[in-house]
């Protein structure tokens, strides 16, 4: 599993949703990496996304990755085979 993400739109919900998660976690003898871990962030990013509050959006470094792509180039010869 690469990352698990839990919405919640108050802080008392988002602390049992994750006590749940932790539970089921901890049940299925499922380790942590604890320096990847992050609490309680107001926006993340993820898969090349900005995620915050009801809003998604491509990433910024996505959006220069784009804009730097080049279109096919067009000789004008046909191949007539």
């Amino acid at each position: 599993m690469d990352g698990i993400l839990i919405f919640s739109s108050t802080i008392e919900w988002h602390a049992e949703r994750m006590r749940e998660v932790f539970d089921r976690l901890r049940g299925a003898i499922f380790p942590l990496d604890v320096t990847k871990c992050h609490f309680a962030q107001c926006q993340v990013v993820y898969l090349g996304h900005t995620i915050r509050r009801s809003v998604s959006r491509l990433s910024d470094s996505k959006v220069r990755a784009y804009d730097h792509i080049r279109g096919p180039e067009i000789s004008g010869k046909v191949d007539p085979s």
